[in-house]
C-alpha cells in the first residue's frame, strides 16, 4: 500500500463556537426528535480533523469515427386489405428512409474527479459523509505544512494506487464519451469508433472536518462538520421521542374508526357511501390539522430554547439576543384538550357514516299481513278439507275447499 502527503489543504475557516451552534441547530431537526434535546444535550470532545482527497485531473486528445443519418419522408403505395369492402386496396404511405454518411474527427477535454482517500467508517457510513469532505475540499488552499501547524489530526490514506488508477480511467472514459458524443449531428448515428490514450495526474489535498460527541440522556452521538462551511453537518441518528410518537399514532384512530364505520354502513346496511366519503375526509382533515399544530408547537419550543442557550454565550459569534422568540403552546396541545378533541371528533366522523342507513322492513302490522299471507306450511293443513269432502263430490268440488281452508290456516 503506498501513501502521499497531501501537498495542499483548505484551512479551516469555522470556528469551534460556530460549530458547537451548527451542531445545536442540527438538533432541532426531525419531528420526533425530543424538545429538550437542544437544551440538555452536551456537545464534547470536538476534533479537528484533515481527510485527504485525491483529484484525478487530465487531458485526452481522441479521434473518433461514427457514421451519421439524415432521414427522408418519402411516398410511396402499398396494396392493403380492406375489411369493409373486402377487397385489395392500394394506398399512399409514407416511410422513412435513413441516408447514412461516414464521419470523423478529433475531441479534446480534461477532467478533474475528486474522491475521499481515507477510511473512516464513522464518517463515510453516515448519508452526506463522503460529499460533505469532497465539498470541505472545494476551496482556497494553503500549503500542507502551513495548515498541519493548526494542531489538527491527520487521516492517513487507505487505498492503493491500483485503486487510483481504475478510478482515474473510469473519470476519463466518461469524459472522453461526454466529448465524443458531443460531436453527434444529423438525426441519427451508430457505428461509434474512437481511439486515445490515457494521461492523468493525481493531487492529494487535505480537506478539514469537525467532529465532535453529544451525549443525550447517557447515550452518546457521533456528529461532523465541514471547516468551511457551518451549514454542512451530518450525524448518527438522532434519539427518538417515543411519547411524540405515540401522540402522533393517537390521531390516526378517528380516520380508522371512520373508515370501519364507513364499510360497515354501505357494506352491511346499505347507507350513503356520500356521507361516509364526507366523514372520511372530516377525519382525515382533523388527523392532518392535528399533526400539523403538534410539529409547529415543537418547533417553536425547541427554536425557544435555542436561543436561550445562545444568549447564555459570550463568543462573539453568538452575540446574546435582545429578544427571546415569543411562544405561546397552542390550545390544541394540551393533553386534556387533545383527549377531549379526540373523542368528539372519533363520535362524530363515525356518527356521520351512518346517516342514511335505511330502516330494517317489519312484518307487523295488517297491511303486512294482507300484502304477503303466509305460505302453507304442510300437506296436513290441507288433508283435513280434502277428506272432509263428499266421497260422490265431483273433483271441481273438492278444489274449492281444499283453496278454502288453506286460506283459513294462513289467516
Amino acid at each position: 500500500m503506498t501513501t502521499s502527503t497531501p501537498s495542499t489543504a483548505v484551512p479551516f475557516s469555522v470556528s469551534e463556537v460556530d460549530f458547537v451552534a451548527a451542531v445545536r441547530a442540527h438538533l432541532m431537526t426531525g419531528d420526533n426528535t425530543p424538545d429538550n434535546l437542544v437544551r440538555d444535550a452536551t456537545v464534547t470532545n470536538v476534533v479537528r480533523r484533515y481527510f485527504p482527497v485525491w483529484f484525478y485531473e487530465g487531458t485526452f486528445n481522441v479521434a473518433w469515427t461514427a457514421l451519421f443519418g439524415k432521414e427522408h419522408r418519402e411516398p410511396h403505395h402499398e396494396w392493403r386489405y380492406d375489411y369493409r369492402t373486402k377487397k385489395q386496396e392500394r394506398v399512399l404511405v409514407y416511410r422513412t428512409r435513413v441516408d447514412w454518411t461516414a464521419a470523423n474527427g478529433q475531441a479534446v477535454g480534461s477532467f478533474s474527479l475528486p474522491a475521499l482517500a481515507a477510511d473512516y467508517p464513522a464518517l463515510t457510513g453516515l448519508p452526506g459523509g463522503q460529499a460533505l469532505v469532497i465539498g470541505a475540499a472545494a476551496g482556497e488552499t494553503v500549503s500542507f505544512e502551513r495548515a498541519a501547524q493548526e494542531g489538527c489530526t491527520v487521516m492517513p490514506e487507505s487505498a492503493d494506487s491500483t485503486s487510483r488508477d481504475v478510478l482515474a480511467q473510469q473519470a476519463m472514459h466518461k469524459a472522453v464519451e461526454e466529448a465524443v458524443y458531443a460531436k453527434a449531428q444529423q438525426d441519427q448515428q451508430k457505428s461509434w469508433n474512437w481511439t486515445y490514450t490515457p494521461a492523468w495526474t493525481v493531487r492529494t489535498r487535505a480537506a478539514p472536518v469537525f467532529e465532535a460527541t453529544v451525549t443525550f440522556e447517557g447515550k452518546a452521538y457521533r456528529v461532523f462538520g465541514s471547516g468551511t462551511s457551518a451549514k454542512a453537518v451530518v450525524a448518527d441518528a438522532l434519539p427518538v421521542d417515543k411519547r411524540k410518537v405515540a401522540m402522533q399514532r393517537l390521531g390516526a384512530v378517528p380516520p380508522l374508526a371512520t373508515a370501519v364505520a364507513m364499510w360497515l354502513s354501505v357494506s352491511q346496511f346499505h347507507g350513503s357511501f356520500g356521507m361516509g366519503l364526507a366523514a372520511l375526509s372530516l377525519a382525515m382533515a382533523y388527523f392532518y390539522i392535528r399533526t400539523r399544530v403538534l410539529a409547529a408547537n415543537s418547533r417553536a419550543k425547541r427554536q425557544l430554547m435555542l436561543a436561550e442557550w445562545a444568549s447564555k454565550q459570550t463568543s462573539p459569534g453568538l452575540a446574546p439576543a435582545t429578544a427571546l422568540p415569543s411562544f405561546r403552546p397552542s390550545v390544541l396541545t394540551r393533553p386534556s384538550v387533545d383527549r377531549t378533541l379526540l373523542g368528539l371528533v372519533g363520535v362524530l366522523c363515525t356518527g356521520l357514516a351512518f346517516i342514511g342507513v335505511a330502516p330494517a322492513s317489519s312484518d307487523d302490522g295488517p297491511r303486512a299481513r294482507v300484502a304477503a299471507p303466509r305460505v302453507v306450511e304442510s300437506v296436513a293443513d290441507v288433508v283435513p278439507a280434502a277428506v272432509s269432502a263428499p266421497v260422490s263430490a265431483p273433483v271441481p268440488a273438492v278444489v274449492p275447499a281444499i283453496a278454502q281452508s288453506a286460506t283459513l290456516k294462513a289467516r
